[in-house]
């Protein structure tokens, strides 16, 4: 522990110095050693005669508190943080916000203005789009669609991943992507020829899938109730991979299912 230069902190560290010795008396251990309770009591003031000069007198009230604490035997540092990691493997973490994307394109910037003038997308640019299936992948290893739902799970961990037209354009212009997952079933054509035109210009995979609620699931806009099944569910239309993470299988199969097709 760390203390200031102030008079307090002395007074404090030496009641959990002696604590801490009576607690090592009765026998608790010294490495599992935790504050299990800390609580200060209201403050009481003593009365006391202030002599005055004349003769005079007046009364000094010295203001006092007292502080107590329970030592016990507990978790350390280190197991309490990878409980809470384990904890936050195991639910899907709840967006801090959701863009709509039931609504069209208003004021694009001056790069993407193009695309609702010309309307089309030169199919010499775009690059060749990839439609998921179970059946891609030979028998004995993970689908195509399971290493989708990883790598998206590992770069949710780590705050790699980004959601909504917003966001995702905004990764895709500032070539921060390494992969791009688009719903084909989305209604707004602008927003897919606005998506693919990015990818195609810069060179990033794409990767689409049929029903916006799963994307919304793999992406982690839901909640987890007790027994692990998804609720309130918001749907999502693309969902763009700034950070794998960490490298796992799933990774490796997306990775050559690029590069073999």
């Amino acid at each position: 522990m760390e203390f200031s230069d102030k008079r307090a902190s002395g007074r404090l560290k030496s009641m959990l110095c002696t604590a801490r010795d009576h607690a090592l008396l009765k026998g608790i251990r010294r490495e599992r050693m935790i504050v299990s309770e800390s609580w200060v009591n209201k403050v009481d003031a003593l009365a006391r005669v202030d002599i005055k000069g004349r003769s005079r007198t007046g009364i000094k009230h010295h203001r006092y508190s007292r502080m107590h604490v329970v030592l016990k035997e507990g978790p350390t540092r280190e197991e309490t943080l990878l409980k809470n990691r384990k904890k936050a493997l195991k639910r899907a973490l709840v967006s801090a916000g959701v863009v709509r994307e039931d609504v069209p394109i208003r004021n694009p910037r001056p790069q993407w203005a193009w695309m609702s003038d010309t309307g089309d997308v030169d199919d010499a640019q775009v690059e060749a789009q990839v439609e998921i299936s179970a059946d891609d992948a030979p028998k004995g290893k993970m689908t195509v669609e399971d290493a989708l739902q990883q790598v998206l799970k590992n770069a949710l961990l780590h705050d790699g991943l980004a959601r909504g037209l917003r966001e995702c354009a905004k990764a895709l212009d500032k070539r921060q992507a390494h992969l791009c997952v688009l719903v084909e079933t989305c209604t707004e054509a602008e927003y897919l020829k606005l998506i693919e035109a990015l990818c195609a210009e810069h060179k990033i995979n794409l990767i689409k899938v049929g029903d916006a609620k799963v994307l919304g699931t793999w992406a982690g806009l839901c909640k987890i109730d007790r027994e692990g099944n998804p609720r309130k569910v918001v749907g999502c239309s693309c969902v763009v991979v700034k950070d794998y993470g960490v490298e796992s299988e799933g990774l490796h199969v997306l990775l050559d299912y690029f590069k073999n097709r």
